[in-house]
């Protein structure tokens, strides 16, 4: 009579072991020199501090750009707290932004001296729908009427 044995695999146990993405210098790559965000950025993104990005860029040779030189440094999609979005550039010591609301309104008007003075309102009041027919060039005054009218629905919510 024979037996015959079970046969076992063991399997260790699998533990996430996943490196964090900025000890990845493909990541690193990509998120510094192609897509041209700063070590602040990306040390947000990932969690970290910017002294961990700094070491590993090091690691890698990864020269930092001259902040003498913003001209290298593209602009950048971002979207604030409030929901509205930009496109920023920074140069030096200036921030430089335009909301996407503003620049579509470039596209309402025959002449850019049109929109001086002018408000681009959110029809629907929400500010990161920025779909070319949700929004309207209005005056300061028709802005404030605008949202004063919302603000009885507000209250009801």
């Amino acid at each position: 009579m024979s037996t015959t044995q079970p046969t076992s695999t063991t399997t260790e146990s699998s533990t996430d072991t996943t490196e964090p993405k900025y000890r990845d210098e493909e990541f690193l790559r990509e998120a510094y020199c192609e897509k041209g965000l700063s070590q602040r950025e990306i040390a947000a993104r990932c969690g970290c501090s910017r002294g961990a990005i700094r070491h590993h860029m090091d690691k890698f040779d990864i020269s930092p750009r001259s902040t003498r030189s913003p001209s290298d440094r593209p602009a950048n999609f971002d979207t604030k707290e409030n929901g509205y979005e930009r496109w920023r550039c920074q140069a030096g010591e200036t921030d430089d932004y335009v909301y996407v609301h503003r620049l579509l309104a470039t596209l309402k008007v025959d002449d850019l001296s049109e929109l001086e003075g002018m408000h681009v309102h959110h029809k629907d009041g929400h500010p990161f729908d920025n779909r070319p027919d949700n929004i309207e060039v209005v005056s300061p005054a028709e802005h404030r009427q605008k949202h004063a009218d919302d603000e009885p629905l507000k209250a009801e919510q």
